[in-house]
């Protein structure tokens, strides 16, 4: 017969094995969840570092690390009012310092655009996961095809790569992204390279209205923007200047450059908490751009007129004659140098781009400056990099 004492220590040993085996199990979710946590604090870090490794050697390169662990959250935030990005994933943020368009994707392939400004380049790095760029140019005058020739241009180019950057056309319910062995022997839809070979059309196409399966994001070029249901829409530009919309959003955005046309057309009508994805790049590119470039029109301009001065201070010595081609740089360097400090006064405004007219005198003082760069390059005032 089981005695009392015997039956305390079986409901004791239950009561301890249970405790004990609570605690294992506990235990064991914990240390599973500090290890994912663990792993996608060194996949952020991973991607932050290739990001700033591509922009600043503009060696492309792939990157699949987010497919190793799941992300409930990928996305992008924008800080304000620097303008700097910051990765958001569901341990936490990664501020980047280095001008970012992300697409998120659990594979991705990472890029650099370059604007050349003739005195300076700026750069930005492009992160996206195989994607099919579908243009809908309803809109086919010289300087629209141009603009979007220019923002294809500035697109990652994937060639040799996986995931794949493609492009093609819509025109009504008709996708076309073959061209017919245009884009290599095998017709896969075409890359920036083979795809940039098109001419322009004589016509404009009719308004896509083609299902876009996932993976596919929509640019049209339109002068009536107001029944695009997908992706990001261009108004014609004027002297090079213009109005972008992105679908679902009531807001108008100037776009002043392709790199603004590429951070619309990234992000697209893609929303999540922190709002539209192609507004945030567009706010993030334009307050990078206003930052570096400011900063790098500012000490231009100083290098010009310390130029400007060295070459006078070398007539006054006798070493040039006053009449040589060397000596007529200096006025060059101080003419320059004035256009430069116009262009730092514009970008200063936290607001440039979103005013017509800062933006219209930016573009003029922009090309005002590299026209006279390239005047001191063919003088030979300036090296050739």
């Amino acid at each position: 017969m089981v005695s009392a004492f015997q039956v305390f220590k079986m409901l004791f040993g239950l009561i301890i094995s249970g405790f004990v085996l609570y605690f294992l199990v506990f235990y064991a979710g914990s240390y599973s969840q500090t290890q994912t946590e663990s792993q996608q604090v060194i996949i952020l870090k991973n991607f932050e570092d290739l990001a700033k490794d591509v922009y600043y050697t503009g060696n492309p390169s792939p990157f699949g690390d987010f497919k190793r662990v799941e992300f409930s959250m990928l996305s992008l935030e924008i800080r304000e009012p620097e303008g700097n990005a910051q990765v958001v994933a569901d341990i936490g943020k990664v501020t980047l310092t280095v001008p970012l368009f992300f697409r998120p994707g659990d594979e991705l392939f990472i890029d650099r655009a370059t604007m050349d400004l003739g005195w300076w380049e700026f750069h930005v790095a492009e992160a996206m996961p195989e994607t099919k760029v579908i243009l809908n140019p309803m809109e086919v005058g010289p300087e629209s095809w141009s603009y979007m020739k220019e923002a294809v241009r500035m697109m990652p180019s994937s060639i040799g790569f996986e995931p794949k950057v493609t492009f093609g056309l819509c025109d009504g319910d008709v996708i076309v992204e073959d061209f017919l062995g245009l884009c290599g022997p095998s017709s896969d839809p075409c890359e920036k390279e083979y795809f940039l070979r098109i001419s322009r059309p004589d016509t404009g196409m009719s308004r896509c209205t083609a299902q876009l399966p996932e993976g596919y994001i929509l640019a049209t070029i339109a002068r009536d923007c107001s029944n695009v249901q997908s992706g990001a829409c261009f108004e014609p530009p004027s002297v090079g200047t213009g109005n972008a919309h992105i679908a679902g959003s009531t807001k108008t955005y100037l776009y002043h450059d392709a790199m603004d046309w590429v951070a619309l057309i990234i992000g697209g009508s893609r929303s999540d908490i922190y709002g539209f994805a192609g507004e945030n790049l567009w706010r993030h590119k334009n307050k990078m751009f206003g930052t570096e470039v400011g900063l790098a029109a500012e000490m231009m301009a100083e290098r010009a007129r310390m130029l400007a001065t060295a070459i006078e201070d070398e007539v006054n010595r006798g070493g040039l004659l006053p009449d040589s081609q060397s000596a007529d740089c200096k006025q060059l360097y101080l003419d320059l140098g004035t256009v430069l400090d116009v262009i730092t006064d514009a970008l200063s405004l936290d607001d440039y781009h979103t005013a017509f007219a800062s933006v219209r005198q930016l573009n003029e003082k922009l090309a005002e400056a590299e026209a006279m760069h390239n005047g001191l390059v063919n003088k030979g005032c300036e090296p050739i990099t």
